[in-house]
């Protein structure tokens, strides 16, 4: 009886075991030991998705190399509080956050760039018959009115790109 017992006690310490470390690994705190030891970093990686991976790599990468003397050209992966996250979840949420912002942004320099281009072959073509007819200020006028387009474009442009935070 008392070997059964102690069977069946073993197996539930046994089950409880499992089941913690078979929780939800996002949950994981970001503790100094944890991120000063390569081989509980290799268990906590190997336990998410393929793409989860991949994300808390970069944010491992992004923190080891803020630590180092090239991290002053780059900056720190932080939660929107600027604190550093708590656990995995909150590290890769910031990575996808940070991959987003970037993608906006891209987006947006892509669109500027485009425009800026048709704007200044516009400019160009001006400047062709500005010069053609002598430089005449009807025709300089115009090719002066597309570049300050260009300006208040790219301003404007610049701001919005700036405000993705």
């Amino acid at each position: 009886m008392a070997v059964r017992k102690i069977s069946t006690l073993l197996a539930l310490v046994a089950a409880c075991w499992l089941s913690a470390c078979s929780g939800d690994v996002r949950s994981t705190k970001l503790t100094p030991e944890l991120l000063e030891d390569q081989a509980k970093l290799q268990r906590v990686v190997n336990r998410l998705e393929p793409q989860e991976r991949k994300l808390f790599a970069h944010y491992l990468m992004n923190r080891t190399v803020m630590a180092s003397p090239l991290g002053a050209m780059g900056s720190t992966l932080v939660t929107s509080e600027g604190k550093d996250p708590a656990t995995v979840g909150e590290a890769i949420e910031v990575v996808r956050r940070a991959d987003d912002l970037s993608a906006r942004r891209d987006v947006l320099i892509k669109e500027r760039d485009a425009k800026e281009a048709v704007l200044d072959a516009k400019r160009k073509k001006l400047n062709d018959v500005a010069e053609a007819a002598g430089w005449a200020s009807k025709e300089v006028d115009a090719a002066n009115a597309v570049i300050d387009e260009i300006k208040a474009m790219r301003q404007d442009y610049d701001a919005r790109i700036a405000a993705i935070k």
